[in-house]
């Protein structure tokens, strides 16, 4: 079946082990999500939301961590909620030295202000916030900046990101609770990954997203 979620080649070239996040809630606001340990990258972890659309699987990928883990490999969560990194490095493949380490995060209780999860619609794509958004600047359509681009399998490694293109944002339409925002797109592209940014939404203190930036996979538009 098609990949349910496409991770962008500059967030994770190496992607491991995973692991899903049933903490009941103890490691803060990303409850249901899968957290996926990237060894290249600078040693990151990247998180994502997944649903189900029209029976297909797809879903979006954000950056979560990207301190000193070396590179991460493999992950779990224990049982008061703390997330456990094992990390490697090696000289051949890595150039690095060969070592190896294992980290631990912990949740602090204080909720990061992010993009949650990305959710597909018919005309477009609701964005859920961990925390409350400035209404002025989430209902700004130039508050975001949306593109999409598809990938190409064949039988060499990897493939450039093709035909990006740039999508025009016509509306920014704030949910009564002051977390979520709709976003009203021209017709979707099925077979893309939509990269949104929210670089200018703030919070009520005026705060920028700690990452403003998440890729939805689209394999199927809802009906």
């Amino acid at each position: 079946g098609p990949a349910c979620v496409w991770i962008p080649y500059a967030w994770g070239r190496c992607v491991n082990g995973l692991v899903w996040c049933n903490t009941g809630g103890r490691f803060g606001p990303f409850e249901g999500q899968i957290f996926l340990a990237e060894l290249m990258f600078g040693g990151a972890i990247l998180r994502a939301n997944v649903e189900r659309v029209n029976g297909v699987m797809q879903g979006a990928c954000f950056p979560f961590w990207g301190k000193g883990l070396m590179g991460p490999l493999t992950m779990t969560f224990d049982p008061r909620g703390r997330l456990y990194v094992g990390s490697i490095t090696e000289p051949g493949w890595m150039a690095q030295p060969d070592r190896g380490a294992l980290f631990r995060i912990d949740w602090t209780g204080e909720v990061p202000f992010e993009i949650r999860s990305i959710h597909a619609q018919p005309s477009g794509f609701r964005l859920v916030f961990t925390n409350a958004v400035d209404p002025r600047t989430a209902a700004d359509a130039a508050s975001y900046v949306v593109e999409h681009y598809r990938y190409e399998l064949t039988g060499a490694y990897g493939s450039p990101e093709l035909d990006r293109t740039r999508v025009e944002v016509r509306k920014a339409l704030l949910s009564a609770n002051g977390g979520e925002v709709e976003l009203v797109l021209p017709p979707l592209v099925k077979d893309r990954v939509y990269r949104i940014a929210a670089r200018g939404v703030r919070s009520p203190q005026g705060a920028p997203l700690l990452h403003p930036e998440g890729a939805y996979t689209l394999n199927e538009i809802p009906r």
